[in-house]
């Protein structure tokens, strides 16, 4: 009974009046609760390509990085489908300037488009949210030092990324479709 009546009051309400985003605005993310979240974008690295002394040196900087953090954190990850569209129309582009070259882009093109159906070759997106307190500059520089030291590159994401990773975040079907 008391799980019937939630599931009414949940339906009385909008899904902007239950999110509890307000507004993003210069690469902040303004809750209604009066805070605001910063999302930091790292960019992933191939670990399995590395040396066992690289992952190791990675790991243990890693470990520092989450030992000397004092802030709260939340680590977020994106899994899409790979679009290698942009990659493919190159290919095309190319063999439009070169058709001496034709038949094995399009063996190559076949090749890549199977693959990838086969495979389900799925990239990630990781993020880091923090929320914007008044020591935040410190924060991201503190992030920043300790990954790029694992070999990551961190930035700051902007207005029109957030909107997409939140946007990505909240519908799952759309950000795994190519």
């Amino acid at each position: 009974m008391l799980k019937k009546r939630k599931e009414e009051n949940m339906n009385d309400i909008s899904f902007q009046e239950w999110l509890e985003i307000q507004k993003i605005y210069k690469n902040k993310i303004y809750l209604k609760n009066n805070s605001s979240i910063v999302l930091l974008k790292i960019e992933p690295i191939n670990f399995k390509l590395k040396s066992k002394l690289e992952q190791g040196a990675i790991l243990n900087q890693y470990r520092l990085f989450l030992k000397n953090l004092k802030s709260k954190i939340q680590i977020i990850i994106l899994s899409k489908k790979t679009d290698i569209s942009c990659h493919l129309n190159e290919v095309v582009k190319s063999t439009n300037e070169n058709p001496q070259i034709f038949d094995m882009c399009n063996d190559y093109i076949n090749l890549l488009k199977s693959i990838v159906q086969e495979k389900g070759s799925i990239t990630k997106d990781f993020f880091i949210a923090l929320e914007a307190t008044n020591n935040v500059e410190n924060d991201i520089m503190l992030i920043k030092e300790y990954l790029q030291d694992c070999g990551k590159d961190v930035s700051i994401c902007t207005d029109s990324e957030l909107i997409t990773v939140m946007r990505n975040y909240l519908n799952k079907r759309t950000s795994l479709m190519v």
